[in-house]
């Protein structure tokens, strides 16, 4: 599998989490491929255009300390920007390593990407994990994952049937009510 990782500065809190995965998932040698990005190695955010930010580091996962040197280059330079270059990131995974058999995306859930426009460029489904949803998920990374076919995990659930609700169904998940309209999913309140 190829990991697209997140190692932006609003990632610190599941840093040391995800050093651990890591470290778990490099044991037995399936992740092979391994993309972390820190959304522009600290460009100002007025220059950061879609698709051209940067600050993607990338290698093949040999051994755990090799895992380890790259998040460490990776977080040296890292942005303070709530919006991120998810998909630049997973389109540079694609281009480097085009024979992985699986894109495995970690991400802040409160991070919502700012290159969402090229989502069409990502051609593998995408298995998202996202950190942070305690209080609740990110509309915009249910909309990317329904467009893309891929599934989104948290720690307390997994959502793999997310591409096949059709127009007016209602999704719940992680304490929160979604509604497909229009081919999107809106957030949706009882009253």
């Amino acid at each position: 599998m190829s990991i697209v990782a997140d190692l932006t500065c609003s990632m610190m809190p599941y840093t040391n989490q995800l050093i651990l995965w890591f470290k778990l998932n490099t044991l037995d040698e399936r992740i092979k491929y391994l993309t972390f990005f820190n959304d522009g190695n600290g460009m100002l955010s007025t220059l950061k255009k879609p698709g051209k930010v940067g600050g993607i580091y990338q290698a093949e996962a040999k051994t755990y300390d090799d895992l380890l040197d790259l998040a460490e280059q990776t977080m040296f330079c890292c942005s303070g920007d709530i919006i991120e270059n998810n998909i630049e990131a997973a389109i540079a995974a694609m281009d480097k390593y085009p024979n992985s058999e699986e894109l495995i995306m970690i991400a802040d859930n409160f991070a919502t990407p700012r290159d969402l426009k090229l989502l069409r460029k990502v051609k593998k489904p995408i298995r998202l994990i996202l950190c942070g949803t305690y209080y609740g998920i990110n509309v915009d990374y249910l909309n990317m994952i329904k467009k893309n076919g891929g599934s989104i995990h948290t720690m307390e659930e997994d959502l793999t049937i997310i591409t096949t609700l059709k127009e007016g169904e209602i999704l719940d998940f992680s304490g929160r009510r979604f509604k497909v309209i229009n081919g999107q999913f809106e957030e949706v309140y009882d009253l």
